[in-house]
């Protein structure tokens, strides 16, 4: 990453992308560079990567795809262990991915990334979170919380997570990791070079 305006948080998120594989939460206000950090990873390192977003118009924002298409998940609130259904050209995708980018994930639920960790262990046989694959955890915890809809899922989230306020890092597999957490603190006028 070749640019003398770069932040250390810049620096630091991008060598975690570029040289290791530990999944990380970025966060970081409105304005504060995430989008055109991500895409300049996406253009500068050599993985291969899967842009996910929790709803069409964010996985549009985002280059990407919804996490429900992804994965098959079914739209309504997921037991633990539940997972998706992988069609063959979705698994040689999960076999060949490096690293996987969820943008807004705010708005994420906490058994959705339960489900996203159980089906990457099914499809990869392993027992390593995620699957052993990179996840980076892109959003700003100020902005869309998750949404529970329903009396159904209201009970499926507070059965099995105790809370209902089921934001994404309340998330059982979390309990099997340590998760390092970089801000971007520099907001940028729309215009300025990141």
């Amino acid at each position: 990453m070749e640019n003398n305006n770069i932040t250390i948080q810049q620096k630091q998120a991008y060598d975690l992308i570029a040289n290791t594989y530990t999944s990380f939460f970025l966060t970081g206000k409105a304005g504060s560079g995430k989008t055109t950090f991500l895409r300049r990873v996406q253009n500068e390192i050599k993985k291969n990567f899967v842009v996910l977003a929790p709803t069409g118009v964010a996985a549009i924002l985002a280059g990407g795809q919804t996490i429900h298409s992804f994965f098959g998940f079914p739209l309504e609130a997921l037991p633990l262990g539940s997972v998706g259904k992988i069609n063959q050209e979705r698994y040689n995708i999960i076999k060949k991915v490096d690293t996987i980018i969820i943008d807004e994930v705010s708005m994420v639920r906490c058994d959705i990334i339960d489900a996203i960790d159980a089906t990457l262990r099914d499809c990869l046989h392993s027992t390593a979170p995620f699957g052993g694959k990179q996840i980076v955890f892109v959003g700003d915890l100020f902005q869309l919380e998750p949404v529970l809809v329903g009396k159904t899922e209201k009970e499926v989230i507070s059965d099995y997570y105790n809370t209902d306020k089921p934001f994404f890092f309340k998330a059982k597999v979390f309990n099997r990791m340590r998760m390092p957490s970089i801000e971007f603190k520099k907001i940028y006028r729309q215009d300025d070079e990141i």
